[in-house]
């Protein structure tokens, strides 16, 4: 089915920057050298067959990254079973993150390539001057500081499976997106534009980029996009077309010193 190849390819995805270790019906990704990140330390790809097999998924993840100091996460997507997996981690202590917003999983229909502006041109990342000008782009975040934020970003598209792109507005550097291409599919990822660049056309011309490429490399593009926000707009101008709404909810149970 397209939409679990979809949540496979989700799971390759997180290999790219972190160790993956399966266990039975989930897997669990690390990058300590990341400890304040949700993205790359998480549990994910809920696959479980019944409540009790649920119960120990669930005391095998908290102990797991209790054991690294790490808040304990759960990324629960739209076909995670068994169906009580939600109403059993709010039981254990986890918090739905709701506050971040609803996340749709969006997926392309039919390419809607935009009119090219003369003053934005979008490159790919080759040298060690694109990666770390490519690193350097990144909102503000409260949770995360700058160091952290910047290797992040050259983690993200560290694997020979990521491609990045960087788009500059008369010469200048304005946003940056990934693309990971696997198995025929490939993933958008990581769109970001300096706040004082925005609103001339940055993100549509470096998304339309990626997804020219992609759809050369692959028979199936998605992304995920906050729903009822300007760059889901943006994506379905683009040709994108939401398939799941509400398609993963972020749940943790903050880390707790052993008494």
């Amino acid at each position: 089915m397209e939409i679990e190849r979809i949540w496979q390819h989700d799971n390759l995805y997180w290999h790219t920057m972190s160790r993956a270790t399966p266990r039975q019906g989930y897997m669990l990704y690390t990058n300590p050298a990341l400890p304040q990140r949700y993205d790359p330390n998480h549990a994910g790809h809920f696959r479980l067959q019944s409540d009790a097999d649920a119960q120990d998924a669930i005391h095998d993840i908290i102990a797991f990254y209790d054991a690294l100091g790490f808040d304990s996460v759960a990324y629960v997507d739209h076909r995670a079973t068994p169906a009580t997996l939600a109403p059993l981690l709010v039981h254990h202590g986890f918090v739905p993150r709701t506050e971040w917003g609803i996340t749709d999983l969006m997926v392309l229909d039919s390419f809607l390539p935009p009119v090219h502006n003369p003053r934005i041109t979008v490159n790919t990342v080759i040298s060690e001057q694109d990666a770390h000008e490519w690193a350097m782009l990144n909102e503000p975040n409260p949770h995360s500081s700058p160091a952290v934020m910047y290797a992040l970003g050259r983690e993200e598209i560290a694997s020979p499976s990521v491609c990045g792109y960087l788009a500059r507005i008369d010469g200048i550097v304005a946003g940056r997106c990934l693309r990971y291409t696997d198995a025929g599919i490939s993933r958008i990822e990581a769109v970001f534009v300096a706040e004082h660049l925005r609103r001339h056309g940055v993100a549509r011309q470096l998304v339309a980029q990626a997804i020219a490429d992609a759809t050369i490399h692959s028979e199936l593009v998605y992304l995920f996009a906050t729903y009822d926000y300007h760059a889901a707009i943006l994506y379905q101008s683009l040709g994108m077309r939401t398939h799941v709404h509400n398609a993963t909810v972020t749940y943790v149970r903050p880390y707790q010193e052993p008494t």
